[in-house]
């Protein structure tokens, strides 16, 4: 049983090479670009995967410290230990910014709170950026594969008019060849865009979730901050 198994999967993947290399020069390079596209593809799911995975673990660790601290400076004191935390990072430059308007003593109060704001969503900004780093080419692939593989499946059938123009006769022998190159052109783009599609539209989902929170996480650091500039 296990040998049938084997047997069927050494015989599926010479099946796919040989259609590979049996199809022309220009549907070869057409599954190439299509492969290509399926691995990197692949790659940014996984690595952005462990990114989201690492954000939201360090996030909520950073936010145990924040609510537990009794002031902004007991925050940055441990800050250190949560530098992968984008809501560390983002707590980092307002904390700069509130230092920097400290010094400046001449600021009225809307003006800081503006200039903070201001430094805050700079550094959101900044945040989402990463989190959507290669998120495009995702989007690309999804939009793309299907009419990659589309004019892999034009170019088949083109091959299989040609061949049945010169043999003279429709017989399968002669388009047999040509509609398989068609129909495989067509099934690896769908393979490339299908999962392209579902992980852009997940994380993307993951980006927003990350967002609003660090949309929260600023309200809550503004109110903190005018408080304690209120009792300084």
């Amino acid at each position: 049983m296990y040998a049938q198994a084997a047997t069927t999967e050494i015989t599926t993947q010479s099946s796919l090479i040989s259609d590979i290399l049996g199809a022309g020069l220009a549907v070869q390079f057409l599954l190439l670009v299509l492969i290509g596209m399926s691995i990197v593809s692949w790659a940014i799911i996984f690595k952005k995967r462990q990114v989201f995975n690492k954000a939201k673990e360090e996030n909520e660790k950073f936010l145990d410290l924040f609510w537990s601290a009794a002031s902004l400076e007991q925050v940055k004191d441990k800050l250190e230990r949560h530098g992968e935390s984008p809501l560390s990072r983002i707590f980092n430059t307002g904390f700069s910014e509130l230092e920097r308007i400290h010094r400046k003593k001449s600021a009225t109060m809307g003006n800081w709170m503006d200039n903070l704001e201001r430094s805050l969503r700079k550094g959101q900004d900044y945040e989402v950026s990463i989190l959507e780093e290669r998120l495009a080419f995702l989007a690309t692939t999804g939009s793309t594969a299907p009419f990659i593989g589309l004019l892999g499946t034009v170019v088949g059938i083109m091959t299989s008019f040609r061949a049945i123009s010169n043999a003279g006769s429709a017989s399968l022998a002669t388009v047999a060849p040509g509609i398989s190159e068609a129909l495989f052109a067509t099934a690896v783009g769908l393979f490339a865009a299908i999962p392209a599609v579902m992980a852009y539209n997940y994380l993307l989902n993951e980006v927003r979730k990350q967002e609003n929170q660090m949309n929260n996480f600023i309200s809550e650091f503004l109110n903190i901050a005018r408080l304690q500039q209120q009792q300084d």
